[in-house]
């Protein structure tokens, strides 16, 4: 199959245009041609069409084949540049190659036109191949220096710990105005002395080839002495040289500052909720004298069946809230039945019963962050379902108020009701002893006897 070739002729005759073209079709070349005899002609084929090949004759009436090869040097082609001539000397070709003609042939010797034409059609490729990979590699390299000239965070360059390079966001973060300053100088110098043990550790790793984390965080140190936070991240790569690390350096001043309002903001908080779930507390002690300190022995006991349980700090902090506050439906009671000193009829028993689901009702609409208001209804749910005012079972009921249930149990049983003097603390852990596993978890039931029998706990 032939190959496509657009072929522009400088010849001033038509007869050896022919010949040329005719030989270098018999070599498997589809010929498009255009034949020029001046220097005009020849500037508005270069500019009107894109050619594969120049063959110009060395001499012709108007100008030169030298004059031909400065014309098209003028317009920054590269093609190969062939000349073909029926008289030319030896000095003349090779002013002619000097001059930049990729190679000369006489024309009768026109067999190896088609091997230099060949040649040359490969090596003008390489060419346009290997200037467009540098043309890619330019961009590329512009890209970056863009990138990181422009880049908002600091980065710096390093080999065996000294950078190499560094842009302007790294210079003014760490005081600097020219790079000149820091270049060939250990980037240890810009961490703060009580971080740098740190900081060369991660170096002498990174040199072993070991991975050590990619970002942390340390103390940076200004021209000036002033220390700051800053978050690192480091990368290894390679360079033609050798292998180097690219570290990327953020000031993290503001997001500390923020970090610590926001701490001091959620203590403001957690502080007034505190102080809110007390206000709530106290309201039903105000109701009820003879259970003042009931909610907050209850607190005390739940907390310790929870973290004898292993059960996490936040969740305690859960239990201890609901636990606070478990009793805040009785706010709903007429104040002569909780102190009645006799026994309640099953009308004032229903209404007492209900407490669990007034303080549901109380609580609900209250963003707690955690189930309180559920654990709160629970509280007096039984693991057989004996329990009210919703009779749920096993798993049906928070562990959270299964604890509450055990620790409300011992703390009631063990101190004074109007309608009864207090029980001993013996008789109340019987009472869990023996409905363990029927009426209250057996796991909370033994935390809970673990923390008495261990002598650890106290209401007082």
């Amino acid at each position: 199959m032939s190959t496509p070739l657009r072929l522009l002729l400088v010849e001033d005759s038509e007869e050896d245009a022919l010949l040329l073209i005719r030989e270098i079709t018999r070599g498997g070349f589809d010929v498009r041609n255009e034949r020029v005899e001046t220097p005009e002609v020849m500037a508005d084929a270069l500019i009107n069409e894109n050619w594969d090949l120049i063959i110009s004759d060395y001499i012709l009436p108007r100008f030169s084949g030298l004059d031909a090869l400065k014309l098209f040097q003028q317009k920054g082609i590269d093609l190969p540049f062939i000349i073909v001539s029926g008289k030319i000397g030896e000095d003349i070709a090779v002013r002619a190659m000097k001059a930049g003609a990729h190679d000369y042939i006489l024309k009768n010797n026109l067999s190896r036109l088609v091997p230099a034409i060949n040649r040359e059609l490969r090596e003008a490729a390489m060419r346009r191949e290997r200037k467009r990979a540098e043309e890619a590699v330019r961009q590329s390299e512009e890209r970056f220096r863009s990138l990181f000239e422009n880049a908002p965070m600091g980065i710096v360059i390093e080999r065996h710990g000294c950078i190499i390079l560094a842009n302007q966001a790294y210079l003014h973060m760490f005081g600097h105005e020219k790079e000149s300053e820091i270049r060939h100088k250990p980037s240890i110098n810009h961490i703060a002395p009580e971080c740098r043990q740190e900081a060369e550790e991660r170096l002498r790793r990174r040199e072993m080839g070991d991975t050590s984390p990619r970002l942390y965080e340390a103390l940076g140190l200004k021209k000036d002495g002033a220390v700051f936070p800053v978050y690192v991240e480091v990368a290894r790569f390679d360079l033609q040289d050798g292998p180097a690390s690219v570290a990327f350096v953020s000031d993290i001043t503001e997001l500390k500052q923020s970090e610590e309002r926001l701490r001091q903001s959620y203590l403001e908080l957690a502080s007034s909720f505190d102080q809110t779930v007390k206000a709530l507390a106290s309201i039903t002690e105000m109701r009820d004298p003879y259970t003042a300190g009931h909610q907050v022995r209850v607190s005390k006991l739940a907390c310790g069946i929870a973290a004898g349980m292993g059960l996490s700090e936040d969740w305690i902090k859960t239990i201890r809230m609901a636990a606070s506050i478990h009793d805040i439906g009785k706010t709903t009671i007429p104040a002569e039945i909780l102190n009645k000193p006799g026994s309640l009829n099953s009308i004032e028993m229903s209404l007492v019963q209900n407490h669990a689901y007034s303080g549901y009702e109380i609580l609900k609409n209250i963003n707690f962050g955690d189930p309180i208001a559920e654990i709160v209804w629970q509280h007096h749910e039984r693991m057989n379902g004996s329990g009210y005012p919703r009779g749920l079972s096993g798993d049906e009921i928070l562990l959270d108020a299964r604890i509450l249930a055990v620790a409300d149990v011992v703390e009631t049983m063990s101190s004074h009701r109007p309608y009864r003097p207090a029980l001993m603390l013996e008789q109340a852990l019987d009472e869990i002893r023996q409905k363990k596993g029927i009426l209250y978890d057996g796991d909370v039931v033994d935390a809970c006897l673990r923390l008495f029998e261990g002598g650890d706990f106290s209401f007082i």
